[in-house]
């Protein structure tokens, strides 16, 4: 998730190409941002999410679709 903190690290250690390829390799074609997560909060304290229960909302524009469980 971008956030000013991992932007100014990866500034300093100049990763910057690093950071792009990690926003590509995800289904979206970048980095999530703090909106995407509140988007995500609002969202599970709404009205709309009242049957849900006991779930694992991951917020990682589809990262870990890769993954095998």
């Amino acid at each position: 998730i971008d956030t000013p903190m991992r932007t100014a690290s990866i500034a300093a250690a100049g990763l910057d190409e690093a950071t792009l390829a990690v926003g590509r390799n995800t289904a979206t074609g970048r980095s999530g941002d703090a909106w995407d997560i509140a988007n995500a909060v609002v969202f599970l304290a709404s009205p709309r999410a009242s049957f849900l229960s006991g779930n694992n909302l991951i917020c990682d524009g589809a990262m870990t679709q890769r993954v095998q469980f």
